[in-house]
């Protein structure tokens, strides 16, 4: 049997779950937005629905069209869309398709609520007194009369709760009426009502019950749902406690139920809803659901059944001309007693802070309770957008067991258990609801909620500030894959606030930069706020930062701007932000990556996160506490930073005197600066060599290696040092480290500041490390006693004579059977392993593998088991607090000299559409154009500059050297796995300089090369490859593991020797593989092999003749085209020269412009990106002017809100310009102000 099932979330879950235990073909039917769901990928097929969002599962033609298509039998519809809609149920039986549920008049007639009361009079069930269908308010109120207040005014076409209203005096029936027609005709295009009387201490009993069409009918117990709130059910159980108390109860609502249902020959599953008034225990019939019902699993819980699975049987018994359901299997399941009891709750994404309003957003932790008597019917998992287009249900918690209590004990178990971090979710809220006396008892009304207080311990985000994200210490330091380091930019203020709050260190808080944010706290906190200098209230009174505060419920902190030297700073909240998830065992954000943190991104308004309860609890024991001034890090404002030499500072690369330049240089930090980088602008270096070979033709290319958390590399001629969130390999020039002690000062930089770096040795920074290890011990003394000790001074943070050592530790020159060998200081607690002499070898790749094979047997002796193995070299990082520098070397050259015998390596190969010259390509060189450099060889079109620089004749010569060719995995250590890929073909191998400097953004998916080796950018990030393509986005690394291809536990796709195919494809093809893979319904074609390193010599041997030819063209070509560039970016340094030479800018305020034209100004360091409007253009207050871009912000400059509107009398800068603080960007006449 070929079954649709015609819903989606857990209900879909759920029906597909029947499907696969009975044997039936299962097609699933999804709208985009559901693309990546569960269901999606639980069904044997699934089909896309052309609409989106509610519509797209009520369009009935389609789903028929689609049945029709796929040779479906019966549709399965769960609940909701269109498991009550008979058009729909008629639709598919004039098609000849069964539709799995009552026939098409049973669902029309109940669905009609007055016709409803109807044929349950004829039956002989009871209803609650009430009239037929009523035409006139003045009807109402003359009914109302006889009635009595209160009374319920009801639409006949509502469900759901939709559609009803309490009326309890005369006065407010007219609003009454009118506001339920209002709902009926919209809602369900019926604007009918009729009366009922009101039962005020109600509970709601419903009954379950099969019927196989003939007439048979099982009655399957009862189940209560009393708790409800807005008429929507919270939690459910069977049997009733109050029908358990009275089995006279449970008769009346057996016999009702089982006649109504025997008086319309029911067909599949009902539920039978009764008001049972709990002051008489009088049984009033409610309406007849005609469809599975949300909580039908407690039911199964207790009678040993399985409703779906009857649903799906009676259809096929259908089929196979039986009619349905024997009578004797029916009469079997009525006989069963409820064994033990059963209680659900229904888990939402909602804010119970905010009036329960739905809180879509993104999963990036899911762990639901598991365990005997315990069952969960769920579509979440890591990785779920719940979208604003759907019910917000992620789950249906159900506990069973022998007695109710046990149960209920076992169901607060489960919910304390569960874990959801993303938006904010009711399960604390019914872990509360759990305790209270009423649930416990069993004394639960309809109308219990409206007494019941929740009060969350939360707080929420009024305003999300400028750049706002959760960070925690020390962040994920030793991933593999191209996982960041992240954390906190300045480790130091962070910790100082998480001791000054009472947490350790390492407790995830609040990093805030430039501009704050505003915080509601919902409960009693204690915080401290550390860092550079901000505008900081509690409750609009001045607060001080350094110091620990008690903040009582309902109390509104607000950070502002920052105000001094610096730019970050940090909030610690005592217990931290326990909802927050950890992904790769951080709760860090990286939101360039859009992982870890809340939902993989920066704080926003209507954000809310979780508080520790117990935490909050010890706020009012607490007292307040100021850090002496003295025990603070020093914000000054020419910082000077100390770095160790390597590991690449040699004459090899630069000269003595560039060396001696880089020094005595006071640095200027660039608006281009962020997480990912502290890009600084100075002098180019005065390198000792004119090109970097094989690296690219700039001489600060170098083949790529493993990089050191704070390296300080050269883009071209830039500077840059990579910090928290910097990619993990590079394939420039990495001339200094900072040590990871001082790395706190640059996350401190900010546009426009000065710095300069002093060289020290490795045991002079091991001093310095250690110096403030004990200063940070002096910090929680103080904190912990409430003063500093009498006497003690400062530790001393400077190294009063740096003295430079050698960023070579060990060289082993090239002989007959081993390459160069060359172990480089990498930081202070990184060493690099480099072979050769900057020229591609995979045979001397082969050798870094085989060292990197045996470092994780080395834990024990203080290596870390992560290992960054690249081109031709590999990172290798120790714990300097286990084992010396010295030491380490010497391990690591004894192991070298000792290489395996091992020359195969397990190989997949796989096969990715490739969009070849992509738009997505030119748009991002079009934006490094506008904000970064305007003019350069490769500039405006990387694939024509390829073309030039390797003596190719057109575009397409370049296609023929990368489509349906093999390129080998040399690493995949970059930023989300992002690989190094070569030709393995040595033929197809060209050679292009990277960007100078790099650009700051590159899209994802693209595809480029830089010097000989190639790589896909698997995110939005930096780089300097030059662009020639495009595959699909994300697909080196898949951050939940959902994708078929990837796992949790393996998130990312490729290993060093894995080999990847791209074939050119047609832009609508590949725009069509993408949305399949975005959605996660493609699968990347993948071939098993071995990659062997004598076939591949025997290659590199039989066309060495040819390889050297194209060299020879290769390396003429691209001396014409450095020839060329190095004319160009002479031209483009003298003009920025001059423009510094002019001296401090003039701003551009008051005094160049009408007195009456309100200034829009610039508050920061900052390059224009873009400008939205033109002079003479009429803007709105709020509308955004222009969009700034710095510290990888993209920041919205909007119009002033206290207008209405205004005309545009002036833009004082272009795209590209660099602003600073109080420059005039627009001029705006508020002469037009209010007008249209």
């Amino acid at each position: 049997m070929r079954v649709l099932v015609a819903n989606r979330g857990e209900i879909a879950v759920r029906l597909l779950k029947s499907c696969k235990s009975l044997g039936f073909h299962s097609t699933a039917i999804y709208s985009e937005e559901d693309g990546t769901s569960m269901h999606v990928r639980q069904a044997d097929q699934a089909v896309l629905l052309s609409g989106n969002g509610v519509q797209a599962y009520m369009n009935s033609l389609e789903i028929v069209d689609i049945c029709k298509a796929q040779r479906i039998n019966v549709v399965i519809p769960g609940y909701g869309f269109l498991s009550e809609n008979s058009e729909f149920a008629q639709l598919l039986q004039d098609s000849g398709i069964l539709f799995a549920g009552p026939q098409p008049q049973t669902i029309t007639e109940f669905g009609l609520k007055h016709r409803a009361r109807e044929l349950a009079i004829r039956a002989g069930v009871p209803v609650v007194p009430g009239t037929p269908i009523i035409t006139t308010k003045e009807e109402a109120a003359r009914e109302c009369k006889r009635l009595g207040y209160p009374v319920m005014v009801k639409a006949t076409a509502g469900g759901g709760g939709m559609g009803l209203f309490v009326c309890r005096e005369p006065e407010s029936l007219d609003a009454a009426i009118d506001t339920v027609k209002s709902r009926g005709a919209a809602l369900f295009k019926d604007s009918g009502f009729f009366l009922e009387k009101y039962v005020e201490n109600a509970r709601h009993i419903e009954g379950q019950i099969f019927g196989n069409g003939q007439g048979d009918v099982a009655w399957i117990g009862e189940r209560e749902c009393s708790v409800q709130r807005r008429h929507q059910k919270v939690l459910e159980e069977s049997p009733s406690p109050f029908v358990v108390k009275d089995p006279r109860i449970r008769e009346k609502i057996r016999t009702a139920s089982v006649a109504l249902a025997r008086s319309v020959k029911y067909r599949s599953a009902g539920t039978i809803e009764f008001v049972v008034n709990d002051d008489d225990g009088e049984v009033y019939f409610l309406e007849m659901n005609t469809r599975l019902q949300v909580e039908h699993g407690v039911t199964e819980l207790c009678h040993g059944v399985d409703l779906v699975n009857m649903m799906l049987l009676q259809a096929q018994a259908e089929l196979n001309g039986e009619g349905g359901l024997r009578a004797e299997e029916l009469t079997e399941i009525s006989s069963r007693p409820p064994k033990g009891h059963a209680i659900e709750v229904r888990l939402y994404a909602e804010n119970p802070a905010d009036d329960y309003k739905p809180s879509p957003g993104l999963f990036t932790g899911v762990s639901l309770p598991q365990g005997d008597g315990i069952r969960v019917d769920t579509w979440l998992e890591r990785g779920s957008v719940v979208t604003p287009f759907f019910d917000p249900l992620l789950a249906k918690v159900m506990a069973h067991a022998a007695t109710r209590d046990e149960a209920l004990a076992s169901l607060k178990s489960a919910l304390a258990s569960t874990l959801l971090c993303g938006p904010p979710t009711n399960v604390e809220f019914l872990h509360a609801l759990l305790r209270a006396p009423e649930v416990s008892s069993g004394q639960t009304l309809t109308n219990t909620l409206d007494r019941f207080v929740f009060e969350p311990c939360v707080i929420d985000i009024r305003d999300g500030g400028l750049y706002t994200t959760v960070q925690d210490y020390p962040g994920r330091p030793n991933q593999r894959s191209g996982v960041p380091v992240s954390g906190p930019m300045d480790n130091i203020s962070f910790r100082i606030a998480n001791m000054l709050v009472g947490n350790p260190t390492s407790t995830e808080g609040l990093e805030i930069t430039f501009g704050g944010p505003t915080i509601l706290f919902r409960q009693d906190a204690v915080i401290a706020l550390c860092g550079a200098e901000f505008d900081f209230t509690i409750s609009g009174e001045k607060a001080t930062m350094w110091t620990r505060h008690m903040v009582k419920k309902g109390s509104e902190v607000k950070v502002g701007s920052n105000t001094s030297v610096g730019c970050r700073a940090y909030l610690a909240v005592l217990g931290g932000l326990p909802s927050i998830g950890a992904y790769l065992g951080s709760k860090s954000t990286t939101p360039t990556l859009k992982w870890g943190g809340y939902q993989g991104r920066t704080l926003r308004a209507g954000d809310v996160l979780q508080m520790d309860e117990a935490s909050s609890r010890l706020a009012s024991t607490m007292e307040s506490y100021t850090l002496p001034e003295s025990l603070r890090p020093k914000m000054e404002t020419l910082k000077t930073v100390y770095a160790l030499p390597g590991p690449y500072d040699t004459d090899e690369f630069i000269t003595l005197a560039g060396r001696e330049s880089f020094f005595n240089t006071v640095w200027k930090v660039s608006p281009s600066s962020s997480r990912g980088g502290i890009r600084l602008e100075g002098p180019a270096p005065e390198w000792s060599r004119e090109s970097g070979g094989e690296g690219g033709s700039h001489p600060s290319n170098v083949l790529g290696y493993g990089y050191p958390l704070g390296g300080l590399s050269f883009t071209g001629d830039s500077a840059v040092v990579f910090t928290a969130d910097s990619p993990v390999q590079s394939g420039f020039i990495c001339l200094q480290t900072v040590l990871g002690c001082e790395l706190w000062k640059m996350g401190q930089l900010r546009p426009g500041d000065e710095v300069r770096f002093s060289q020290c040795s490795w045991e002079q920074a091991m001093d310095l490390e250690k110096r403030l290890d004990q200063q940070l011990e002096r910090i929680v003394a103080a904190v912990v006693s409430g003063r500093l000790s009498d006497g003690e001074l400062p530790v001393s943070l400077e190294i009063e004579q740096p003295t430079p050592g050698n960023s070579i530790l060990y060289e082993r020159p090239a002989s007959n059977d081993s390459p160069r060998f060359v172990l480089r200081q990498a930081g202070d607690s990184g060493l690099l392993c480099d072979f050769g002499s900057q020229v591609f070898d995979l045979n001397a790749r082969v050798r870094a593998q085989q060292l990197l094979q045996q470092i994780p047997d080395l834990a024990s002796q203080g290596f870390e088991k992560v290992t960054r193995p690249h081109t031709m070299s590999v990172f290798i990082a120790f714990d300097p607090s286990k084992i010396s520098q010295s030491s380490a070397a010497a391990i690591l050259i004894n192991l070298e000299s000792k290489p395996s015998v091992t020359t195969t390596f397990p190989s997949k190969t796989y096969y990715l559409p490739m969009l070849f010259d992509a738009e997505e390509n030119h748009r991002a060189t079009e934006r490094y154009m506008q904000t970064q450099r305007p003019y350069a060889i490769y500039l405006p079109d990387n694939v024509d500059f390829i073309r030039r620089n390797n003596g190719l004749a057109t575009k397409d010569d370049v296609l023929n050297l990368v489509n349906d060719t093999p390129f080998v995995v040399l690493a995949s250590s970059g930023l989300m796995g992002l690989p190094i890929l070569m030709q393995v073909d040595p033929r197809k191998r060209f050679t292009v300089p990277k960007a100078n400097p790099s650009r700051t953004f590159t899209p994802a998916g693209a595809l480029g090369t830089g010097g000989n080796t190639s790589s896909i950018y698997p995110s939005p990030q930096p780089g300097g490859y030059m662009l020639w393509g495009l595959t699909l986005p994300g697909c080196p690394f898949d951050i939940f593991g959902n994708k078929p291809n990837y796992s949790p536990d393996r998130p990312w796709l490729f290993e060093p020797f894995d080999q990847v195919v791209y074939k050119s494809v047609s832009r609508q093809k590949f725009d069509a593989i993408n949305r399949q893979f975005q959605m996660g319904m493609y699968k990347i074609e993948v071939e098993e092999s071995v990659f062997d390193m004598a076939e591949y010599n025997r290659l590199v041997e039989s066309t060495r003749e040819e390889v050297a030819q194209i060299r020879e063209r290769q390396e003429r070509a691209a001396r014409i085209e450095l020839d060329k560039e190095n004319e160009l970016l002479t031209r483009w340094r003298e003009e920025q020269a001059e423009a510094a030479k002019a001296g401090p800018r003039e701003v551009k305020s008051k005094d160049a412009l009408d007195p009456r034209y309100v200034r829009v100004v610039a508050s920061m360091n900052a390059k224009i990106w873009k400008i939205n409007f033109s002079v003479g253009s009429v803007v709105r207050s709020d509308e955004v002017l222009l969009v700034l871009e710095a510290m990888k912000m993209e920041i919205a400059v909007k119009a002033p809100g206290d207008s209405g509107s205004y005309r545009v009398a002036a833009v004082l800068n272009q795209p590209g310009e660099l602003v600073e603080p109080g420059d005039v960007l627009f001029a705006l006449d508020p002469e037009v102000a209010g007008t249209d």
